[in-house]
């Protein structure tokens, strides 16, 4: 997915808190994964994230690009 592609909340610069990004990488609240889901994969090294000081950021289309790599499933040949 590359920034041309990408809804205007998923801008490259944009840093937000962990629920934020959870709403706008999963905006139906049904498919969206927990908040312990989430800060699993963040302390497992599955999704990025930058820390300043005690607060925690990311960035959405970072964080979607590393799930669609994490996550993404090939049909079988």
């Amino acid at each position: 997915m590359d920034t041309q592609t990408m809804p205007n909340e998923l801008r490259e610069d944009a840093l937000v808190g962990e629920s934020e990004c959870r709403r706008i990488i999963f905006p139906e609240e049904s498919s969206r994964p927990s908040r312990r889901t989430f800060l699993e994969w963040k302390s497992r090294g599955l999704i990025p994230y930058r820390k300043i000081g005690r607060l925690v950021y990311y960035d959405p289309a970072e964080v979607r690009r590393a799930i669609d790599r994490q996550f993404k499933i090939e049909p079988r040949a």
